[in-house]
């Protein structure tokens, strides 16, 4: 094995871990959306929030924070991958400057940039905090209006 497979193995191999946070984060999110719509419905079965239902509702304050929380730590390990992998197609690009790596995700960054100048500069972890965050939102308001 010579360096340039070395380091086409590493990239690779983080490039997958890559898609392996992503994964876990969506699945988390959605197990998250499940869990805090079956308490919702618990909750709010009998047409009446009361003391009973506190509990329920402070879960769903801690499963939104603690989602929100998984989520961002995802985020961070998802975005060690990336830089490491990116760091490989650097080597990479360097080692094979007439493949044009670089050049070539330039091109594509630019056309995407072009055709999406707006939304591509709002990352996409914010939007799964959000869901998190909504969830511990619920279970708050619940909690205050129940303790009312």
């Amino acid at each position: 094995m010579d360096e340039n497979d070395v380091l086409m193995k590493f990239y690779e191999e983080h490039s997958t871990w890559e898609r392996h946070h992503e994964s876990q984060r969506g699945s988390l999110t959605t197990v998250s959306i499940a869990i805090a719509a079956a308490i919702t419905g618990i909750i709010t079965f009998d047409k009446q929030l009361a003391m009973t239902d506190l509990p329920l509702a402070c879960f769903l304050l801690v499963q939104g924070l603690t989602g929100a929380l998984f989520a961002q730590k995802q985020y961070e390990r998802f975005w060690q991958h990336k830089e490491r992998a990116n760091q490989y197609r650097e080597a990479l690009d360097k080692m094979f400057p007439n493949a044009n790596l670089l050049k070539l995700r330039e091109a594509a960054d630019k056309i995407n940039k072009k055709k999406f100048p707006v939304i591509r500069k709002v990352r996409l972890h914010y939007f799964w905090n959000c869901i998190h965050l909504a969830i511990a939102f619920l279970g708050g308001a619940l909690i205050v209006i129940i303790a009312k």
